[in-house]
């Protein structure tokens, strides 16, 4: 451990005089249990503030989730972060919990100045509480750093206040009487972000990033300064702004998606290495230590992104957020109801927007990257990466804390939520969700989750009739009546061009397919009421398949009627479009919409691939060709 600048400035001798100083001035020194314990205090103290700190969030893009993502990451910190054998093991143990769970703006400059401590601290079995002030100070400009366009009146404003309070005040007899009096600046310059910055001038209200911070060192102090009460159960602050009050239009979010990366390289250390990415959009910090760098950056292509980043290191996390869609959870709530699908459902997006559907990425393992469903890869990037991948890639369920945040933001906002998910039989996705219901519902919250025992073209058909029936009007349990009715009465039928990636995923044994696949056959596949996969039928070649699954409409429609069907495609955009036109000659109605196909269906279905799913029960009217 080092001596304090100032012990250096009055003594003027170095570190080998730094026991005697410390034994003579009965300068207090901080245990690695203490130092940890302080934190976990401060991360407490920043989840109480979470509704708050999201009803004033409107800076830099009013979507009311800062937070949550301080929450977030101070839950992760809880969570990942351990106690070592000294202070500075005890802060890179905190430093990398953090950078792996930050979110969001605020989060990501948070992670930054807690890495920029782990950095600064010196290697010692104690540390003084002077040098622990001082070390805080020396973080400020790692926080800095990370944030390409530095603004005032934000986060970064109170973290330099913070470290210049400290360090005037370094004569101060009384070392907790120090803490005392740059904690009160602190809160003065908080009180000033309202002024400072011209977005939060407009509203009166502070930064939200910025109350986060104040809290965290309300609790990191109040434990230093004594009080070591345990705190189990977190009981949030009440809310005391309505952030519905806030008023902006969604022209003013330039970039739709918050996207944040994580890979396993130092890279973002290097001079330049953001060069590129400021191309890409803007609000952009990078954190780093020596094994990692976390991007955050709002732009309108993370595809874009993530294809630059897995080119430094291998992808090991990721977060985008739809901003446009938080912002009218809040600010343009078309409906009580929030409905929310896995992005297996396949709808075409301007229908998505229409009935702002709110949809949960599965994640996507390819080439040793993880990459979020139809955010930061597509059907069409997967098949364009196909050919290089060594191993097959695979996909897994949503991120259940992601899930968790998702849910619990939209409890804020809307009066109940219906959840409807990929089929149990198929992915855990339907499970992760239902434990995240389960929590939510013990407050009395109305939410269910629904296992439409669906995928691909045929779970989005289904979720987008119920989101008609909330644009209806329709109450919750008659929402959810009629969905479950309406995933029973809804078939898709898959004309697949190549079993290749049925058998690489284990779908099909590989004898079994090789025989298949030496005899062109070209199985048409489907799904059971419960959601397995099943063949339904097979033909010598595409176009026979296309037959057999026109000659399976044509029946349907005759004996029990067509309400409503769509096509998916991989890569069979001419095949969808013929099958669109003869489903359209035997019911007389026009398809809902044709989709490309989720990455996930992309991955186990292959290119060339087309399905129609359709909707069985509605009698054709009267002129209709059958």
């Amino acid at each position: 451990m080092g001596v304090p600048g100032e012990f250096r400035k009055i003594t003027g001798r170095g570190v080998g005089l730094e026991d005697k100083i410390m034994e003579v001035l009965m300068i207090p020194q901080i245990s690695e249990a203490e130092l940890y314990n302080a934190f976990l205090s401060g991360a407490r103290e920043v989840k109480k503030a979470r509704q708050y700190m999201n009803s004033i969030n409107i800076f830099p893009v009013a979507d009311g989730d800062t937070g949550s993502n301080l929450d977030a990451m101070m839950q992760y910190i809880l969570d990942e972060a351990s106690l070592k054998p000294t202070p500075k093991e005890t802060m890179e143990s905190i430093a990398d919990a953090a950078l792996v769970g930050a979110r969001g703006n605020s989060g990501l400059i948070f992670a930054e100045y807690i890495n920029g401590m782990s950095l600064e601290m010196e290697a010692s079995e104690q540390l003084s509480l002077p040098v622990l002030m001082e070390t805080m100070d020396r973080a400020v400009p790692y926080a800095s750093h990370a944030v390409s366009t530095p603004v005032e009146g934000t986060m970064l404003t109170v973290m330099r206040e913070w470290g210049r309070a400290l360090m005037d005040s370094a004569l101060a007899e009384d070392l907790g009487h120090r803490l005392d009096l740059a904690l009160e600046q602190v809160r003065e310059t908080l009180a000033q972000t309202a002024r400072l910055n011209p977005f939060l001038r407009r509203e009166n209200v502070i930064d939200s990033g910025a109350k986060g911070f104040v809290c965290f060192l309300e609790g990191f102090v109040r434990y230093l300064r004594g009080d070591r009460t345990e705190v189990e159960q977190v009981e949030e602050e009440p809310l005391t702004t309505d952030f519905r009050d806030v008023h902006f239009t969604e022209g003013e979010l330039v970039h739709r998606y918050c996207t944040e990366i994580l890979i396993d390289s130092g890279v973002g250390m290097e001079e330049g290495f953001g060069e590129e990415l400021k191309a890409m959009g803007d609000s952009l910090l990078i954190a780093a230590n020596a094994h990692k760098t976390k991007v955050h950056i709002h732009t309108n292509d993370p595809m874009r992104v993530a294809s630059f980043l897995m080119n430094h290191g291998t992808i090991t996390q990721q977060k985008i957020d739809d901003m446009f869609r938080e912002f009218e959870a809040i600010h343009n709530r078309k409906y009580p109801i929030a409905l929310v699908v896995d992005s297996v459902a396949e709808i075409d997006p301007e229908l998505l927007s229409r009935y702002q559907i709110h949809v949960v990425p599965l994640q996507i393992l390819a080439g040793g990257h993880v990459f979020l469903d139809g955010l930061s890869i597509n059907g069409e990037r997967y098949f364009e990466l196909e050919d290089t991948l060594e191993e097959p890639p695979s996909s897994s369920l949503p991120n259940p804390r992601h899930i968790e945040s998702v849910l619990k933001l939209l409890t804020e906002t809307y009066d109940s939520i219906v959840v409807m998910t990929v089929a149990s039989a198929l992915s855990g996705t339907y499970e992760a969700f239902r434990k995240a219901a389960e929590k939510i519902r013990e407050t009395g919250y109305s939410i269910d989750v629904i296992d439409t025992c669906l995928n691909s073209g045929a779970q989005g058909l289904a979720s987008l009739l119920t989101a008609r029936d909330i644009d209806a009007g329709l109450s919750h349990s008659q929402v959810v009546e009629r969905a479950r009715e309406r995933c029973r009465q809804t078939r898709i039928l898959v004309s697949v061009a190549s079993l290749k990636p049925m058998i690489r995923s284990g779908r099909i044994s590989r004898r079994a397919g090789a025989v298949l696949e030496a005899v062109g056959i070209r199985p048409i596949v489907s799904l059971d009421e419960k959601g397995k996969g099943v063949l339904e039928d097979k033909a010598l070649s595409l176009a026979g398949s296309e037959k057999k699954i026109l000659n399976r409409i044509r029946r349907v429609h005759r004996e029990q009627g067509i309400g409503s069907y769509c096509i998916v495609e991989g890569r069979g955009l001419p095949r969808a479009r013929r099958l669109a036109e003869a489903c359209r000659e035997i019911t007389g109605k026009d398809p809902e919409y044709i989709a490309s196909v989720s990455t996930v269906i992309a991955v186990n279905a292959g290119s060339n691939t087309t399905a129609v799913c359709y909707l069985a029960g509605g009698r054709p009217e009267e002129g209709e060709t059958v």
